[in-house]
């Protein structure tokens, strides 16, 4: 091959060839015309070829430089041929990179597309890729090497711009990946924790940070509560269970709602100041607000990353962000509907419970079809039979009602049917109806419509009870009442005969009052001067005799005093007021109390005793009437002891007069109270015998009731209640 060969080369080949064919004349110059041809076209095409063809000695000196490389490299043909190779520096280390890759061509190696970095003549690189071989004589022997290069900084420009945005999308593409990573975990789960967990994980990672943590704003609004941390391997001994004071650094993303980073956090005192004992140690920091609804509730925290923190990672940061806030509130949002889910559970059952509790019957339908929703357990047990699952208006015959007149209702005019459809609101409507069992009876029902937001009608609820008894109870009430108005006219009848009768007893009072008192006074005056006028001619026992009349004659007065006192007080009207009736007892006994050198008489009046209402006249004169007994009765004892007292009920308020006297025998306190009863005689204590039938009267007058109880030798109570007067 002649092809890269020099004009010596193919010089010396040419006067060789005579002595291999000396003999041949014709065909040597055949030969060598050939040659010669074959060598102008190589030469032709090597000063045609849009590529530079190099051609250099074992030296490293030129052979050959075709116009492609001048116009390459900016050296003329004329400028390097037989000197080393100008695109190389003549010493360091490409020089001695180019030699070693000489020496291996000249040893016999080839290569092919190299990419390498020549100089041009300006000085300027330049990115080439060469092609080189060993160049040899015709015996084979190497005698330099030929290169081919070509300009490839256009197409490296292209290559590194390919690169860098292979670079960039795959950064890009783990970037979404990350992304959709941490959308996934949100949009799969509802743990807020474990999706934290993800978006943290995958934030730190693709940021290339060592350390971080997130956290959530506590309730106060005043800490950072921590849901874990990543110390990245850096010693760490605070606790990540304690709060974070809200400070430094973080508190501008707090306040700002946008992500915050510094890269020279460890240097900088005025945070660093804020870290506790124990805290890793931070090269740089990044954080990352959880916001919603423009309410910063937490921080994705980022820390430790090699060469720092850029703007790049703080919007990937705040994406993160944006998922964890995203998170943190379908977070709370399914604890607030599992919570009103709960909530809504228990007022269902407590509302059932409530609608199977209730007396009425319950049936609830849906509208406009008629199905049934709900019936309570009472809808059975008044129609005595299982109720069937309707799901038509039609199949409310289930249940039979009726008109007054016998003629059964048709599906539609029953009055759920009526709500249902019309939207009518029905109450109290009285229904006859036949139970499962056979039976009639009646029922009272009332119906409305269940609306939605927009008027519509939705559903319709009936309740009912049955009457049936209290149908019964008004006719026999009805009944009842046409008796007790004939009694009444009778009654009326009656109550004139009374007030006839009235009359009657107020005329023969007066003629008590008066016809019976003169005889009276007549008999004890004239009785009075035969003792005080006439001693002398009376013996004892007629001086005697007249003292008896005397004292009968006070008795009688006494009586007849006590029989009109008990029958005006049928007739007095009530004047009722307060009265205090501690401060009463204590008045009327200073009067009724006996001498002090006669016997020791102590009152003791309780200072929890309630005030009375009452009449104050009539009052009075029960307390005088039960202390006047209360005295009189303690005669016997060396010292009286009488207690007065009283206390409140709940509809009456309850007194009562204690003395230690003779007392009574508890089998005869039927009789105390009626007039003319007495239970000791005379002779022992004096008396009418009207006194305690006055206070019962005075006692049920006021609507109040009396009684008494004792026992002999050991003392009597008086107790009388009074109706509390209403506020």
């Amino acid at each position: 091959m002649t092809e890269g060969k020099s004009p010596q080369e193919r010089t010396g080949e040419q006067a060789r060839a005579p002595e291999a064919g000396r003999g041949k004349g014709a065909g040597r110059r055949q030969t060598r015309e050939s040659r010669e041809a074959v060598l102008e076209v190589l030469q032709a095409m090597i000063q045609a070829s849009p590529q530079a063809i190099i051609s250099l000695d074992p030296q490293g000196q030129v052979r050959l430089w075709n116009p492609a490389a001048e116009r390459l490299f900016g050296w003329r043909q004329a400028e390097v041929l037989g000197r080393l190779l100008p695109t190389i520096p003549e010493a360091g280390e490409e020089r001695e990179e180019f030699a070693a890759m000489l020496a291996r061509i000249l040893e016999g190696e080839s290569f092919t597309d190299l990419e390498v970095r020549r100089r041009k003549k300006d000085g300027s690189l330049m990115d080439v890729s060469l092609s080189a071989a060993p160049l040899r004589d015709p015996r084979g022997k190497i005698i330099g090497s030929m290169g081919m290069l070509s300009d490839i900084t256009a197409r490296k420009a292209v290559e590194e711009a390919l690169g860098q945005a292979l670079e960039i999308s795959q950064k890009r593409q783990a970037e979404i990946a990350a992304l959709l990573r941490a959308a996934r975990a949100v949009l799969e789960s509802s743990d807020f924790f474990g999706i934290a967990r993800v978006i943290f994980d995958s934030c730190k990672d693709l940021i290339g940070a060592s350390s971080g943590y997130v956290a959530l704003l506590s309730r106060d609004g005043t800490e950072n509560e921590v849901l874990f941390l990543e110390a990245g391997g850096r010693p760490c001994t605070v606790d990540p269970s304690l709060p974070m004071p809200i400070r430094g650094l973080r508190e501008q993303a707090y306040l700002t709602g946008r992500v915050v980073y510094d890269n020279d956090f460890a240097n900088q005192g005025q945070w660093t100041r804020f870290l506790p004992p124990g805290h890793v140690t931070l090269d740089n920091v990044l954080f990352a607000p959880l916001v919603i609804g423009g309410q910063t509730l937490g921080l994705l925290g980022l820390a430790n990353k090699a060469g720092g923190f850029s703007e790049n990672d703080a919007r990937l940061a705040a994406g993160f962000g944006e998922l964890a806030a995203i998170a943190l509130l379908n977070h709370r949002i399914t604890e607030e509907r599992e919570r009103l889910i709960r909530e809504l559970e228990t007022e269902r059952a407590r509302l059932e419970a409530v609608l199977q509790q209730m007396p009425a019957g319950l049936v609830i339908a849906e509208a406009p079809s008629g199905r049934l929703v709900l019936a309570n357990r009472q809808v059975e047990e008044i129609f005595r039979q299982p109720v069937k699952q309707f799901t038509s208006i039609e199949e409310l015959s289930y249940f039979q009602i009726f008109h007054d007149d016998g003629r059964p209702y048709a599906p539609e005019e029953y009055p759920l049917a009526r709500s249902l459809t019309h939207g009518e609101v029905i109450i109290d409507q009285d229904l006859d109806f036949l139970r499962g069992d056979g039976t009639r009876g009646t029922m009272r029902a009332s119906t409305a419509p269940i609306r939605d937001r927009e008027g519509q009608i939705i559903a319709a609820v009936a309740t009912f009870h049955d009457v049936t008894e209290e149908k019964l109870r008004e006719a026999k009430i009805h009944r009842l009442n046409e008796e007790l108005r004939q009694r009444i006219a009778e009654v009326s009848e009656r109550t004139v005969q009374l007030e006839a009768a009235n009359q009657e007893l107020e005329a023969f009072s007066y003629s008590v009052s008066h016809d019976l008192r003169a005889p009276l006074r007549a008999i004890g005056g004239f009785s009075r001067m035969l003792l005080e006028e006439r001693p002398h001619q009376l013996d004892a026992e007629g001086q005697r005799l007249l003292n008896v009349i005397r004292a009968n004659t006070r008795l009688m007065d006494e009586l007849i005093d006590d029989l009109l006192t008990f029958s005006r007080l049928g007739r007095k009207e009530l004047r009722k007021g307060v009265v205090n009736l501690a401060h009463l007892a204590l008045g009327v006994f200073n009067d009724l109390k006996p001498d002090s050198t006669e016997r020791a008489c102590q009152l003791t009046v309780n200072h929890g005793t309630p005030p009375a209402y009452g009449d104050p006249a009539l009052l009075k004169q029960v307390i005088i009437n039960l202390l006047g007994n209360a005295v009189k009765f303690t005669r016997s004892r060396e010292t009286a002891f009488i207690e007065v007292g009283g206390w409140t009920a709940a509809e009456e308020t309850i007194y009562y007069v204690k003395d230690n006297g003779v007392g009574f025998d508890d089998k005869h306190v039927g009789k105390i109270f009626g007039v003319f009863q007495r239970l000791h005689r005379s002779a022992e204590f004096e008396g009418s015998g009207v006194g305690l039938a006055i206070v019962q009267r005075v006692i049920q007058r006021h609507g109040g009731r009396v009684w008494g109880t004792g026992k002999v030798g050991q003392g009597a109570t008086f107790y009388f209640a009074l109706p509390r007067q209403e506020d």
